[in-house]
């Protein structure tokens, strides 16, 4: 099977009670479809039934799919959420699995997208990944590339592909404009359960989390978020942390996992006198 016939078996499209297109979605099984929390919003929201086109299978009928419970994540109008997995009332076993990958993200690094703009029966874009957010939201900016299919209202809930290796690296975000993306391990963050569809090791080891009531040197953490922050690409940060289970060992673990992806959307609130959080995605490794 060819590469772009495999995609095409995972491209759906999804429409409202009434038949009108909301926008896209990625099928992870013959059970399940992962979209954007805005596009089941256009749709009449979680409780709402939608319908699943299977465009890349002529001979798959529609399907109606409802939100899976505890799998609903709305926007919070700030760069962070907007993710929806929703189950559907029959399975299609002719689909094939997109191939969900955790990687490394950079600056200017080519992405495409398939979407389906109003009067289109679908078609790609390709973008470029802009530098993580210093505000510290989860959403990555998509540069449309020159001459390059507009990113708008179709676009929302589709997969976006890393160019060089066609592995699914996040899906497109944020309502109206189609300009961002949620990455595959902000999705994890948020719903765990993708991990069984999702392939590629964790940034984070999951011995930097932190032990809990062990003592962390709060001032050092600010240290690590803001050189997180403000490094340039190559720069080497020398770090003598002492004993193992030291305050500025415990610091420092923690301010990494406070600039992993996955890893930080389980961290809970942290105190205002702490400062701003470390731009998410700026470790690569640890």
């Amino acid at each position: 099977m060819g590469f772009e016939r495999e995609r095409r078996r995972w491209r759906v499209r999804l429409h409202d009670e009434l038949g009108r297109v909301c926008g896209a979605g990625t099928v992870l099984d013959e059970y399940h479809v992962l979209t954007s929390a805005h596009v089941v919003e256009t749709a009449g929201g979680p409780k709402s039934a939608m319908t699943v086109d299977f465009v890349g299978l002529a001979e798959a009928l529609p399907g109606a799919a409802t939100v899976v419970e505890g799998c609903w994540v709305p926007s919070d109008g700030g760069g962070h959420g907007d993710l929806a997995l929703l189950r559907l009332e029959r399975p299609e076993s002719r689909v094939f699995r997109a191939p969900l990958h955790r990687m490394p993200l950079g600056e200017h690094q080519l992405v495409r997208a398939f979407g389906f703009p109003p009067g289109s029966v679908g078609r790609w874009t390709h973008a470029r990944l802009g530098a993580p957010e210093p505000t510290g939201g989860e959403w990555v900016r998509l540069f449309r590339t020159t001459e390059a299919e507009p990113l708008g209202p179709g676009f929302g809930g589709t997969a976006v592909l890393d160019e060089a290796t066609g592995h699914v690296v996040g899906v497109v975000v944020g309502k109206d404009s189609g300009t961002w993306m949620v990455p595959v391990e902000t999705m994890l963050g948020h719903l765990p359960q993708l991990s069984i569809w999702t392939s590629g090791s964790p940034a984070v080891d999951a011995s930097f989390s932190r032990p809990v009531g062990e003592a962390v040197d709060v001032s050092f953490v600010r240290q690590v978020a803001d050189w997180f922050a403000k490094a340039e690409p190559g720069t080497v940060w020398v770090v003598d942390t002492g004993e193992a289970g030291s305050p500025v060992a415990a610091a420092l673990r923690f301010g990494i996992v406070l600039a992993d992806r996955e890893r930080s959307l389980g961290v809970l609130g942290l105190p205002p006198a702490f400062g701003p959080m470390p731009p998410a995605g700026s470790v690569d490794l640890a």
